[in-house]
């Protein structure tokens, strides 16, 4: 059971821990993007293909490695001040409903505000006509950011190709993104798919389970941001909270905000590393025994 259960207690552990916010969300919140090297990576790729009219850019890792929040940095920066005229940006975060191809072109038309027509093919046009208009009259690049893109059937990621055809001889009208798991990596493996996948510009990239300095750095930018200007954990906290999660950065999160409970209950002002043992084992059974016995 929760150690806090009511909305008045959490604000009671946030100020006992001088936190403005609360730290470790399970929300994809941008401005907890830490730039680890592969995170950096992953944004600059998607970035440079974007300003470079590139087509199709694609972001792989397992689930909690911060796919979702790359595309929501991503959305942020398109639809700053100075971009909005040059952009004009979406971000699908449920493509699982897009059990067709007729519906997925549906679904994105919803998005972008066009009449729905009664054939799946007028509805490809009907895009067709509008991002060839924004492009060519309004100087307007669509950009189309897919998460969960693993939940994509084969019929429809081989349609996904058909938005990279709509193009000028010299640039491409429709950017897309695609982020998804090993599982979507996998299956963009299928030869049927390799007229997609050859379109990844620079090949895709790979969110890899983070070492132990790049997830305390993680740890200890997300404090920082939530209004914490001193250390919060003991350092013997992090191999814990990192041998735990096996470098997975939702495991991690998650294990931290039932550490912040652990330590409030006994009131830490410093988190110590018996408490991260404790959190770790109630986050992921098992997880914790392993990591004292690491630890000792």
């Amino acid at each position: 059971m929760s150690l806090v259960q009511t909305a008045q207690e959490f604000e009671e552990m946030l100020a006992f821990y001088d936190l403005v916010e609360a730290p470790f969300s399970l929300s994809p919140d941008p401005r907890f993007l830490f730039h680890t090297s592969a995170h950096l990576s992953a944004f600059s790729r998607c970035r440079q293909n974007l300003v470079q009219l590139q087509g199709l850019s694609v972001v792989v890792g397992d689930a909690g490695s911060g796919k979702s929040t790359i595309a929501r940095r991503l959305l942020e920066e398109l639809q700053v001040q100075q971009l909005a005229s040059t952009y004009e940006a979406v971000l699908v975060k449920n493509s699982s409903t897009w059990t067709t191809p007729t519906k997925m072109i549906r679904a994105l038309c919803e998005e972008f505000g066009l009449a729905l027509r009664r054939s799946e093919e007028a509805q490809w046009t009907e895009l067709e006509n509008y991002v060839s208009r924004r492009a060519v009259d309004d100087g307007v690049n669509i950009v189309i950011l897919i998460d969960e893109g693993q939940s994509l059937p084969r019929k429809v990621l081989a349609r996904l190709r058909e938005l990279l055809n709509f193009e000028a001889n010299h640039r491409k009208f429709v950017q897309v993104v695609l982020f998804g798991t090993l599982d979507m990596w996998e299956t963009l493996q299928d030869p049927a798919l390799r007229p997609l996948r050859t379109r990844i510009a620079g090949g895709p990239a790979f969110l890899k389970p983070l070492g132990q300095e790049d997830l305390t750095a993680c740890i200890e930018f997300r404090l920082n941001v939530a209004g914490r200007r001193t250390p919060l954990f003991e350092r013997d906290c992090f191999p814990v909270i990192h041998s735990a999660s096996e470098g997975n950065l939702r495991t991690a999160i998650d294990i931290c905000r039932a550490c912040l409970e652990t330590g409030y209950k006994d009131r830490e002002k410093l988190i110590t590393a018996v408490s991260a043992e404790i959190a770790a084992e109630d986050t992921v059974p098992g997880a914790g025994t392993a990591a004292e016995a690491q630890h000792a």
